[in-house]
C-alpha cells in the first residue's frame, strides 16, 4: 500500500480512492492524508503557473501581431502611425488631443485621416504610445506628464500595459518623474 502511494507521488498522480484503514495504521493514514493534501496544493500551484505562462504568451503574441501591423502599414495608415509615435515621443499633447477628438493628424504630407483605437497600436519595437510618451527624448518633463494624463485619463490607456521588453508604463514614469498622477502604481 505504501509502495503504491510512493509510486503515485513520484509520478504526481492523485488517487481518489480512499485508503483502507484496516491495512494502514492511523499514523500512516494521517501522513498519507497530509501528503495527498500537499500534492493537491502542488498541482494547484502548477496549474496556476501554467495559466499565467499561457496568458503571458498570448499577450506577447498580440503585441507582436500589433507591431507587425505597424511595420506593414502602407499609405495613410503608415503616415498616421508614424506621426502618432513621433508626436508621443516629442510630448506633443495638443496634437494627440486633436487626433483623439478628430481622427486626423498632421504629417509631412499634410493632414492624414485614419480612425483607429490608439490603445492597441504598437510600434515595431512593441511599445505603445504610453511607452513612447515616457521614453527617452528631448521633450520637457511636464509635457510628458500632461501627455501621460491625456493617455491614461482621457483615452483610457491601461497604466499597467507592458511592451515587448516588459517595461510597465506607469512604473516607468514613476521612476523618472515621481508619481505625478493619482498613484496608479500602488
Amino acid at each position: 500500500m505504501l509502495d503504491d502511494i510512493d509510486h503515485h507521488l513520484q509520478r504526481l498522480e492523485i488517487s481518489c480512492h480512499p485508503l483502507q484503514s484496516s491495512e494502514v495504521s492511523p499514523s500512516v493514514h494521517t501522513d498519507s492524508k497530509t501528503a495527498l493534501q500537499l500534492l493537491q496544493l502542488q498541482v494547484s500551484h502548477l496549474q496556476t503557473q501554467l495559466r499565467i505562462a499561457v496568458t503571458r504568451r498570448e499577450d506577447e503574441d498580440i503585441a507582436f501581431q500589433q507591431a507587425a501591423q505597424y511595420a506593414a502599414a502602407k499609405g495613410s495608415a503608415n503616415g498616421v502611425l508614424h506621426a502618432l509615435f513621433d508626436q508621443a515621443g516629442a510630448g506633443k499633447t495638443a496634437v494627440l488631443k486633436a487626433y483623439v477628438d478628430s481622427g486626423s493628424i498632421p504629417t509631412r504630407d499634410g493632414l492624414r485621416h485614419w480612425r483607429l483605437d490608439i490603445r492597441t497600436v504598437r510600434n515595431e519595437a512593441g511599445s505603445t504610445l504610453l511607452h513612447a510618451a515616457v521614453g527617452v527624448s528631448t521633450a520637457r518633463q511636464m509635457a510628458k506628464v500632461k501627455l501621460v494624463h491625456l493617455l491614461v485619463d482621457s483615452v483610457g490607456f491601461d497604466p499597467n500595459v507592458r511592451n515587448v521588453v516588459r517595461k510597465e508604463g506607469e512604473r516607468f514614469i514613476c521612476v523618472f518623474y515621481g508619481c505625478p498622477f493619482e498613484c496608479y502604481c500602488h
